[in-house]
C-alpha cells in the first residue's frame, strides 16, 4: 500500500507568527472558527488521513487560536456535513468531525493543537503537520 510522498517542512505545534490576514468570522454555515475553507486564517495545515481498511472514524482536537476547514485538499478534504468546529468562548474552538476508508480531514490553523481523541487504533490513521507526521501524543 503506498503513501502519497508529501513535502517535508519544520513541524510547528506551539504558536506560530501569522503571515496572513485573517478572513471576516464566517458562522453562517455553522461551522464556527474563521471563515471556512480558503485555507488563508492559519498557516499550519493538520491532515487526518486513515487507512483504506479503517471503517468509520471519529476524532476531535482543540485549538487554542484560529482553525478553519480545508475544503480543498482532494480525498483529505474537511467536509461541513460531517466536521464541525465549535466556538468554547474563551479564545479555543473544538474541531470534531468524521472520516474513514483511505480518506481524510484538513485544516489550517494559527495557534496550538491540544486534547486530541479518536475513536480507531492509532494503526489506522496517520496525523500530519504541515506534510510532516506527528503521532498522536505530539498534541497534549
Amino acid at each position: 500500500m503506498g503513501r502519497r510522498q508529501l513535502v517535508e517542512q519544520p513541524l510547528r505545534l506551539g504558536r506560530t507568527r501569522q503571515r496572513r490576514r485573517r478572513p471576516p468570522v464566517d458562522e453562517s454555515d455553522g461551522g464556527g472558527g474563521r471563515g471556512d475553507d480558503d485555507g488563508t486564517s492559519g498557516d499550519t495545515h493538520f491532515v487526518i488521513r486513515t487507512v483504506a481498511d479503517s471503517g468509520d472514524f471519529r476524532y476531535a482536537f482543540t485549538v487554542d487560536g484560529t482553525v478553519t476547514r480545508d475544503t480543498s485538499n482532494g480525498d483529505d478534504s474537511a467536509e461541513t456535513n460531517n466536521d464541525s468546529i465549535s466556538d468554547n468562548g474563551d479564545g479555543t474552538y473544538t474541531v470534531t468531525g468524521r472520516t474513514g476508508n483511505g480518506y481524510g480531514d484538513s485544516y489550517h490553523y494559527l495557534g496550538s493543537l491540544s486534547n486530541w481523541s479518536g475513536d480507531v487504533d492509532e494503526s489506522y490513521y496517520t496525523l500530519y503537520c504541515d506534510g510532516t507526521e506527528i503521532q498522536p501524543s505530539d498534541i497534549s
